[in-house]
């Protein structure tokens, strides 16, 4: 898409011819990053690609969630709390899951965004961890 110069009131004016990204509708602009025939075009344009990439991730982070209310739910107001694994797993929370580690009372954990996840035979310990 070459650009056009026009010359109107005594000054040069660069033409773009585009395809919006929205509606593939072709349009004039003046402004090199313009991509989209109006701002509402953007949005929808923008709103269908981020809802894509939610379902693409939802497999992962539906259970993920899941996993963390329960948690959350479980230690209520307390820093730490410690259950059966039969509990955890009547509740329907995954022990299998965990998006990062991090050093816990001198030894790396498995942990749910912000909750360490010990587990000793049958029990588990639930612990949030700071973020400094």
């Amino acid at each position: 898409m070459q650009p056009r110069t026009v010359f109107t009131l005594n000054r040069f004016i660069m033409e773009y011819n585009r395809k919006c990204k929205c509606c593939q509708e072709e349009f004039v602009t003046n402004r090199i990053d313009q991509f989209f025939l109006n701002r509402l075009h953007q949005v929808s344009f923008n709103n269908r690609k981020q809802s894509k990439e939610r379902e693409r991730l939802a497999f992962i982070n539906k259970p993920l969630m899941k996993t963390y209310r329960i948690f959350i739910k479980i230690l209520n107001i307390r820093s730490e709390k410690t259950v059966s694994k039969e509990f955890l797993k009547g509740r329907g929370a995954d022990l299998a899951l965990f998006n990062n580690v991090q050093l816990v009372d001198g030894a790396f954990q498995h942990c749910l965004f912000d909750i360490a996840i010990l587990v000793k035979g049958e029990m588990v310990t639930l612990k949030k961890v700071r973020h400094d």
